[in-house]
């Protein structure tokens, strides 16, 4: 009796089955939220560590390069610049993009100084300098790990309709405007630090820390573009943006997009340059990958990861408060573009008191995520409210 009660109790019922599977089910979906959220908090912790190497990176440079912060580099795409001794250029004479400046800071002196056998070819904008294509093939599909964000994508590479690129998930500060008009069309003017016509200078539009490369010359000196020194940032280095995540299109990862197009390597354009016009936002889907702003952004869920000046990285939310604050712009900036191509916050701006200087100056409202962008707007920014 007791033998065929133990033979008739070896397995389970379809019902017992069943209820089992439930039951593991039920687990599964009341840990996966944990895990995910696990998961995400380390890749944060490695894009903020990504980012605390390239402000290293960013700030030996500088102590290498007489207090200069590295160029947003030149008109894209362009060919690496080489000197006549084939070693590349520096700061506002390189094309290519600050993220391949500092690769010898990065460990990554033998890609930044690549040469191929032969000789460099001479450039077609300045015989005084060469390109070497063969080399610079092999750079720009070369990816830098550091210059990915593990919440997004791991290091990828594209091919365009040219040739591979290495994609990049940071980006530099070019201020608190944008770069483009609300059509999409690329304006480099704000670029621009020193715009000399007929040997006098004008103040500058541009207010970030990453100036164009070889953008304006004195007619006179030859003089180029200068690059932004320490001291420019007085707003002080600890309240002032020099790099973020980028906004980019999730349906487009694996093909060319707006702002992810020529990789690091990239001269002054989206891929490796963003504004402080509108506050960070979090990575969208659209099936055009011409879609998208040059905006700060991310994979993160609630916050972007964002490395100051000094090297300090903090998270700064997608519901940053939108306090604003006076800031003076110059009558130059605006004297000729007016407004037209580079919209302002607040419309046009108002008159301030009389000013006795050479270029009187304007008052407009700016955001607080603009004041972070700006590296010298006067204001006090409050940091604790960046991530509330």
């Amino acid at each position: 009796m007791s033998r065929r009660l133990s033979h008739n109790r070896r397995g389970f019922t379809l019902v017992e089955l069943l209820v089992v599977l439930a039951i593991l089910l039920l687990l599964m979906a009341m840990l996966l939220p944990a895990v995910q959220r696990v998961r995400e908090s380390a890749n944060k912790m490695v894009c903020a560590s990504h980012l605390r190497q390239i402000g290293q990176a960013v700030q030996l440079y500088v102590a290498s390069n007489n207090q200069l912060f590295p160029s947003g580099g030149g008109d894209n795409p362009n060919p690496r610049t080489l000197n006549t001794v084939g070693l590349p250029t520096l700061r506002v004479e390189q094309d290519w993009g600050w993220m391949y400046q500092i690769l010898p800071y990065l460990e990554q002196d033998p890609l930044w100084r690549l040469r191929s056998p032969s000789k460099p070819v001479p450039s077609y904008f300045n015989p005084n300098y060469g390109i070497d294509p063969v080399a610079d093939a092999q750079i720009v599909s070369t990816p830098i790990e550091t210059y990915f964000c593990p919440s997004r994508r791991n290091p990828q590479v594209i091919m365009t309709e040219n040739d591979k690129r290495a994609m990049n998930d940071y980006a530099g500060n070019i201020g608190a405007f944008t770069l483009y008009d609300e059509k999409g069309s690329y304006h480099s003017p704000c670029a621009n630090a020193e715009n000399y016509e007929e040997g006098k200078p004008k103040n500058p539009f541009r207010n970030g820390v990453f100036v164009k490369s070889r953008y304006f010359k004195d007619k006179a000196s030859n003089a180029v573009d200068s690059a932004i020194h320490v001291r420019d940032i007085s707003d002080g280095l600890a309240n002032t943006l020099l790099a973020a995540d980028k906004r980019m299109n999730v349906t487009a990862f694996n093909q060319p997009q707006f702002g992810d197009t020529d990789g690091f390597t990239a001269g002054y354009i989206a891929d490796t340059l963003r504004s402080g016009q509108n506050p960070p936002s979090r990575d969208f889907y659209n099936d055009d990958p011409n879609a998208g702003n040059d905006r700060f952004g991310s994979a993160h869920p609630y916050s972007i990861n964002a490395l100051f000046c000094d090297g300090s990285v903090r998270s700064i939310s997608y519901d940053i408060p939108e306090n604003k604050a006076v800031c003076q712009v110059y009558n130059s900036m605006l004297g000729g573009y007016g407004g037209k191509i580079f919209p302002l916050p607040d419309g046009p701006p108002k008159p301030t008191v009389p000013w006795t200087g050479p270029y009187p100056p304007y008052c407009i409202e700016i955001t607080l995520f603009q004041r972070l962008c700006h590296r010298s707007d006067g204001a006090h920014v409050d940091l604790r409210l960046l991530d509330e």
